[in-house]
């Protein structure tokens, strides 16, 4: 089973997409900022991180900057925004994916296909 940790502050994005992923059998964690997508990571290891970029306490780049070279280097990032910009940081920043808001649920089961087929 395929295990993703979603990042995301808006309840109703954060419910849709792990109930999406988990009708896909997912084992899914669900954290509404980047400090406390830290703590959850001491105990679970995920496939593939899902990372909204603007999120209270810890944005989101700062959190896939220290995900980066703190805790796991080499697993998936995909980012999920709806800034204009969002493309560029996801690129700087070496997310293997990004998708924009809004975004169906197949081209959200694209990206992480794709992201984990790069990993």
């Amino acid at each position: 089973m395929l295990r993703v940790l979603i990042v995301e502050d808006d309840e109703p994005t954060a419910q849709a997409v792990g109930e999406v992923l988990e009708l896909e059998s997912f084992e899914v964690r669900r954290v509404r900022n980047g400090a406390d997508a830290i703590d959850v990571l001491r105990g679970f290891t995920p496939d593939v991180v899902l990372v909204d970029l603007q999120l209270p306490v810890m944005d989101g780049r700062s959190f896939i900057e220290l995900y980066r070279r703190r805790v796991r280097p080499a697993a998936s990032v995909i980012v999920m925004s709806g800034r204009t910009d969002a493309r560029a940081i996801a690129e700087g920043v070496g997310a293997e994916g990004y998708v924009a808001k809004p975004f169906e649920s197949a081209d959200l089961l694209k990206a992480i296909s794709l992201a984990l087929a790069v990993a």
